[in-house]
Parts: structure tokens; C-alpha cells; sequence
């Protein structure tokens, strides 16, 4: 419980550091506790997907992680969160089809659980079907308005809304996800490209100053590695980002 209290403060490294301590502690005191197993996997794994915490040990992460879930999934079948995390491993590694049938099941198990409607909306983004992302999206912010991940969710609106080139959207969106969590860059990337693909320079380069604060070097090329999706028309509207972030003056490497 302290474990999740810890990350409930809000997603930044430091809180995800501590709640993975607990998570240990508790699993040094039963090593038979599936929840400390399956809490630290969990955050292990948010880490790596959504802050790059651990990224040079990526591979490790996700076969320790995979692990862990699927020990849990052994003696609880319907677990929602371990579906949804399944899933998440699935899609770091390029499973696509494996992403859709466990956030899914995900939902069949527990048809309140918030993460799993904003999973598939990222499912929805990644598969170039933005227009679809927004109804699941919308309903996991209904579900859980105070979510400790809703910046999160709602940089996925604003990036669904990119998607879509509408972009007076996409900063709304991502200005709601910078106050929620200022330590989150995501929604920097693409608040650098609205504001230049709407010709407002100023507010471009300030948004490409705030990401440079975030991490280190960012640029056009890494915003293209880190959303590599196979399907055409996702590439395609990733492509229009990416020229909104070379007009905004965000180094191409």
C-alpha cells in the first residue's frame, strides 16, 4: 500500500523509484505476495515506456516484467491490470496484434479499469485510427478524473489530436497534460509542433525550450523512434508532426 501511495503522489522518477522500493520490501517479507511481484513489474515497465527510466536496460525490464506478469496471470486469469500489462509489453516489442487481444481481455475482466480505455486508445493512435482514440480516451478521463496517470492520457488526447491535424486541439490537450504533471515531456514534442504548424513561432521555440529542460538532446529523430508505429497512415500523420517540430527548430538529430 505504501508502494502505491508512493506513485499515486504523481508519475516522476523519484516517485516511481520510491514506490518500486516498497514493492521490494514487501516481496523481502513474502516472497509469495503477487501484488508486490506484479506492482513493481507494473511501474518497471510505466518507467520505461513513459519517463525512459532504465532504457539501457530495456530488454531486462521487459523479460523480468513479462515474467512477473504472466506468474500473476497464472493464478489470476481475469487480473486486469496484468492483462493491460501484457499488452504494454506486446506493444514494446512490436506485437500489435497480442497489444489489441490483451487490453481487451483487459476490458472484459474489469469494464471500470480507466487504464485499460486509455490503452486502447493509444491502440487506436498507433493503428491510424485517431478518430476512434478519442472516445476511449475521453472515457477513461469519465472513469477516473483523478488519476495519478491522467497526464498521461491527456497528452494521448492532445497527440490523437496531432494525429488529426487539429491543432488549437492538440494544445489544448497538451497544456491540460503539462499542469497536471509538469516532469512529463511528452506533451512538449507536440506543443512545439501545433504552435508552429499554426505559425506562431514564438510559442513554438518556448515549447522546444521547456522539452530541452526535460531531456537531454531532443530532436525530430527521436520523436520519430520513440513513435514507430508500422501501419501507413499512423506514419504518415506522425510525419506531419515531425515537420511542425523541424518548423519549430527542434534539431533533426
Amino acid at each position: 500500500m505504501r508502494g502505491w501511495a508512493a506513485f499515486n503522489a504523481g508519475l516522476s522518477p523519484d516517485n516511481l523509484g520510491k514506490a518500486i522500493d516498497y514493492f521490494d520490501q514487501a516481496f523481502r517479507l513474502d516472497p509469495n505476495n503477487l501484488r508486490a511481484v506484479q506492482g513493481k513489474a507494473e511501474l518497471q515497465l510505466l518507467g520505461l515506456e513513459a519517463l525512459g527510466i532504465g532504457a539501457t536496460h530495456g530488454r531486462d525490464i521487459l523479460e523480468s516484467g513479462g515474467a512477473a506478469i504472466d506468474r500473476v496471470l497464472a493464478t489470476q486469469p481475469d487480473n486486469a491490470h496484468a492483462h493491460l500489462w501484457k499488452g504494454q509489453i506486446a506493444k514494446m516489442q512490436d506485437a500489435l496484434d497480442v497489444w489489441l487481444a490483451e487490453t481487451n481481455a483487459a476490458i472484459a475482466s474489469d469494464r471500470n479499469f480507466a487504464g485499460d480505455y486509455a490503452e486502447k486508445g493509444h491502440y487506436m493512435i498507433a493503428s491510424g485510427r485517431a478518430p476512434e482514440a478519442l472516445e476511449f480516451l475521453e472515457q477513461a478521463l469519465r472513469l477516473s478524473p483523478r488519476d495519478p496517470a491522467r497526464n498521461i492520457w491527456q497528452w494521448q488526447m492532445c497527440n490523437a489530436h496531432a494525429h488529426l491535424g487539429q491543432w488549437e486541439q492538440a494544445i489544448d490537450w497538451c497544456q491540460k497534460s503539462a499542469a497536471t504533471n509538469p516532469t512529463l515531456f511528452w506533451p512538449y514534442f507536440e506543443l512545439a509542433a501545433s504552435y508552429a504548424q499554426l505559425g506562431r513561432p514564438a510559442d513554438a521555440a518556448n515549447a522546444v525550450h521547456e522539452l530541452e529542460k526535460r531531456i537531454p538532446a531532443p530532436s525530430v529523430a527521436l520523436y520519430g523512434r520513440l513513435q514507430d508505429f508500422p501501419d501507413p497512415q499512423f506514419r504518415s500523420e506522425r510525419d506531419r508532426i515531425m515537420e511542425g517540430l523541424r518548423k519549430a527548430g527542434l534539431p533533426e538529430r
